[in-house]
């Protein structure tokens, strides 16, 4: 009994300590301005290296560069 309550306590903190972290504040969604500029903190932080070109497409639209994007479209 007392090995089943020591994994799950284990099992339960390796979860809440290797879980994913979101690196920005919750915002309104009525407030465009803030929810645009957490849109643009986020997907700055993102790693697009593996990404279709339809996702990094839309990447580079949110983080508003917007010459690579229409390379990256002119590609397909």
């Amino acid at each position: 009994m007392k090995k089943s309550i020591f994994l799950f306590a284990l099992l339960v903190n390796s979860i809440y300590s290797f879980g994913q972290e979101l690196p920005f504040k919750k915002v309104d969604l009525s407030n465009a301005v803030a929810l645009e500029n957490q849109m643009q903190q986020l997907a700055a932080l993102c790693d697009t290296q593996n990404l279709s070109e339809l996702d990094l497409f839309k990447f580079q639209l949110i983080k508003e560069n917007y010459t690579d994007a229409l390379s990256t479209i002119k590609k397909e």
